[in-house]
This record gives C-alpha cells, sequence and structure tokens, in this order.
C-alpha cells in the first residue's frame, strides 16, 4: 500500500480569446467647395481709437535733421 509511485497530473486552464478586426462598411466621398459671400453689418460705435503710421513723416525729420 505504501509503495513508491509516481503520480503524473495535467493542468488545464481556460483563456478568453478576444479580438476585433476592422472591416469597411461603408465609404463616403468628400468634397470642399469655397464661397464667397457679402454681408452688411450696422452699429453704433461708442468710442474708436486710430493709431497711423505715416512714413512721410518720418523722411521728412529725416530730411530737416540733415540739413
Amino acid at each position: 500500500m505504501f509503495t513508491e509511485k509516481v503520480i503524473e497530473a495535467e493542468e488545464h486552464t481556460e483563456e478568453a480569446v478576444i479580438s476585433k478586426e476592422a472591416r469597411v462598411t461603408e465609404e463616403i466621398g468628400l468634397r470642399r467647395q469655397s464661397v464667397e459671400r457679402s454681408k452688411t453689418v450696422s452699429d453704433t460705435v461708442r468710442h474708436t481709437e486710430v493709431e497711423i503710421e505715416d512714413e512721410r513723416s518720418e523722411r521728412l525729420s529725416r530730411d530737416r535733421d540733415r540739413r
């Protein structure tokens, strides 16, 4: 009864394999078209700030400094 024996046992496990595959189901075509349009906008202006750079006045002052 108590003799030496070799007992073999195998272990089996299950593993879930999940994968996805992309397939083309629909195709659409896209086209871009440029369109120009004009729109008139009107409103009341409460405050206006204007900056003017005049190159002519800079040249005139440089010319005066040279004299």
